[in-house]
């Protein structure tokens, strides 16, 4: 679809817009050229000092981030659509990549290649950009240690590991025994492999144990298809295709960073027949009849006014000054995560403001507020927000909803519900 200009310093919003814009031209879709001019302009003043990209301008660095940065502006260099003005930004954030690459290995005289599998992943789609002596150096002794233990990292690591070592092919850092390695690898991924007609080809568990913005199963299944198609094997490249395919059939893809990855394996391997219609029923029901709901995710909101919870059936007054806490609960670390947190129509947020610091990000809009966490630790976090009663009647509370951006199978939400107001 079209993609909308994103309205905040949203880093991930940015890319996917400039990426599907791009990509729509691609395909010989209607694009816009203002927007990619935008996107380009926005995502250059995202950019911090040191090459680095966050979720937003005041949080931390994020490695995973601009590796994916650096990832979606190689796509669409491939595919032909490179976007004009971000050549310096490319090159900065390389100099941040070779910088992390280093520290990590400097942390640790022992280090393991594990920890830098996907770090060389993207690194090695830019082999014609000279790395330092340092980072040289270690990359060499990656593609060395790599050679052992290899057997029990997850599907997805064996691809990225794979696919480097064939980016080195014509470079210095090749080596023959590489080629028997990568053998290796493609029949170790192979026995995992399950193969149909109806589904077509995929690997269960692919990202299995760890899943992230860059590790999720669509993710994955598009970097197999990348290693698939250099060696050869069309018949495997053709089921992961129709397995893509089907993925979006069955879960109605939207334009995001899923989208993108699947997007990019179809248009740039040459699949066939991409044409693929089905019918989705939706519904409305009245929010007040919603029930909570939480998958290894749960929030929970509670009203007090003067320190003291609200109990169901209290009536509030135009002027009370409510508080409003999310009790959050989360199994797990997890990166990228959304809350969506709906306001009564009748409160107004005492704090106007919008604000982050370097785990989050607070935006008020004109519905509700959203808080978007790069790092959302295990276990509880708990947000409050006041707000004054502003008109008389009955309102719906809203929904608070709270989502993991590259697994939105964990989420979670309030139960609906109403609130009574009048005047003293």
């Amino acid at each position: 679809e079209t993609p909308e200009r994103p309205g905040n310093d949203n880093f991930i919003d940015w890319l996917n817009a400039l990426y599907v814009n791009q990509t729509r031209k691609k395909i010989g879709e209607s694009w816009d050229p203002a927007l990619t001019e935008a996107a380009v302009a926005k995502l250059r003043s995202l950019q911090h000092y040191d090459g680095s990209f966050s979720w937003f301008p005041c949080m931390y660095a994020s490695d995973v981030l601009t590796m994916l940065f650096l990832e979606k502006t190689n796509q669409l260099e491939r595919m032909g659509v490179a976007a004009e003005g971000l050549d310096a930004s490319v090159s900065r954030a390389l100099k941040f990549l070779d910088n992390r690459i280093a520290a990590i290995a400097d942390g640790s005289k022992n280090w393991s290649y594990i920890s830098l599998i996907d770090y060389f992943a993207i690194r090695s789609l830019y082999l014609d950009v000279p790395m330092s002596d340092k980072v040289a150096g270690v990359f060499k002794q990656f593609l060395t240690k790599s050679e052992k233990d290899w057997q029990t990292i997850s599907i997805l690591d064996k691809a990225r590991l794979a696919n480097t070592l064939l980016r080195t092919k014509g470079t210095a850092y090749y080596a023959r025994s590489f080629d028997d390695r990568i053998d290796k690898l493609i029949a170790s991924l192979v026995d995992h492999a399950v193969v149909n007609r109806t589904v077509g080809c995929y690997f269960p568990n692919a990202v299995m144990p760890f899943r992230g913005l860059m590790s999720s199963e669509i993710y994955a299944h598009a970097e197999l298809q990348e290693l698939f198609w250099k060696v050869g094997e069309s018949e495997t490249v053709k089921g992961l295709q129709q397995w893509l395919l089907l993925q979006k059939h069955n879960q109605a893809w939207e334009n995001n960073m899923a989208t993108a990855d699947a997007v990019f394996a179809l248009l740039s391997h040459d699949a066939e027949d991409l044409k693929l219609g089905a019918v989705y029923y939706t519904y409305k029901a009245p929010m007040k009849t919603v029930k909570e709901f939480g998958n290894d995710m749960t929030v929970k909101r509670t009203f007090l006014r003067d320190g003291r919870q609200l109990a169901e059936g209290d009536v509030l007054h135009v002027g009370d000054r409510i508080e409003v806490r999310y009790d959050i609960w989360n199994g797990e670390n997890r990166s990228f995560v959304q809350v969506h947190a709906m306001r009564p129509a009748c409160f107004y947020p005492v704090d106007e403001r919008s604000y982050g610091s370097s785990y989050f990000y607070k935006e008020q809009t004109a519905s509700g507020t959203e808080y978007y966490y790069q790092l959302l630790p295990e276990e509880n976090t708990s947000l409050v927000e006041s707000f004054y009663v502003t008109q008389e009647g009955v309102f719906d509370k809203g929904l608070v909803e709270i989502e993991s951006l590259y697994a939105p199978e964990y989420r979670g939400h309030t139960a609906g519900g109403s609130i009574k107001t009048t005047t003293y």
